[in-house]
């Protein structure tokens, strides 16, 4: 008689351990279905956000051109102007994003400088 409760009490206990697994891989598939739509979401939105700065910018350098060419100087001179313009907008953002972009700070932002003072203090 008491094998057979034990066997009976195994199988509800299985029984239960299925039915959580089961549960707990439907819950992990819609996170993770969600988690796909929320990131194609943002590559769609990042896409169309390019999309419109480089429609934005290409306007700017198109006005530029147009501001700088419409001046009353030679055209060496309208020449020089564009040419210092453009080297300045390529310049200027590549100083900034190698400054934003820095590993040392990275690592000093996202608190990684502490945690390793932290482990080398104990």
């Amino acid at each position: 008689m008491n094998r057979i409760l034990r066997f009976i009490w195994f199988f509800i206990r299985r029984q239960a351990q299925v039915r959580f697994l089961l549960g707990l891989k439907r819950k992990s598939v819609a996170a993770y279905l969600r988690a796909v739509q929320i990131t194609r979401q943002l590559v769609i939105l990042g896409i169309l956000g390019f999309v419109v700065l480089q429609s934005v910018v290409i306007a700017g350098f198109a006005a530029l051109v147009t501001g700088v060419w419409l001046l009353d100087f030679e055209p060496e001179t309208k020449l020089t102007i564009l040419f210092c313009v453009f080297v300045a907008m390529f310049t200027l953002p590549l100083l900034v994003l190698s400054q934003l972009l820095s590993e040392k700070r990275w690592y000093r932002a996202s608190g990684a400088e502490k945690l390793v003072e932290d482990l080398q203090a104990k």
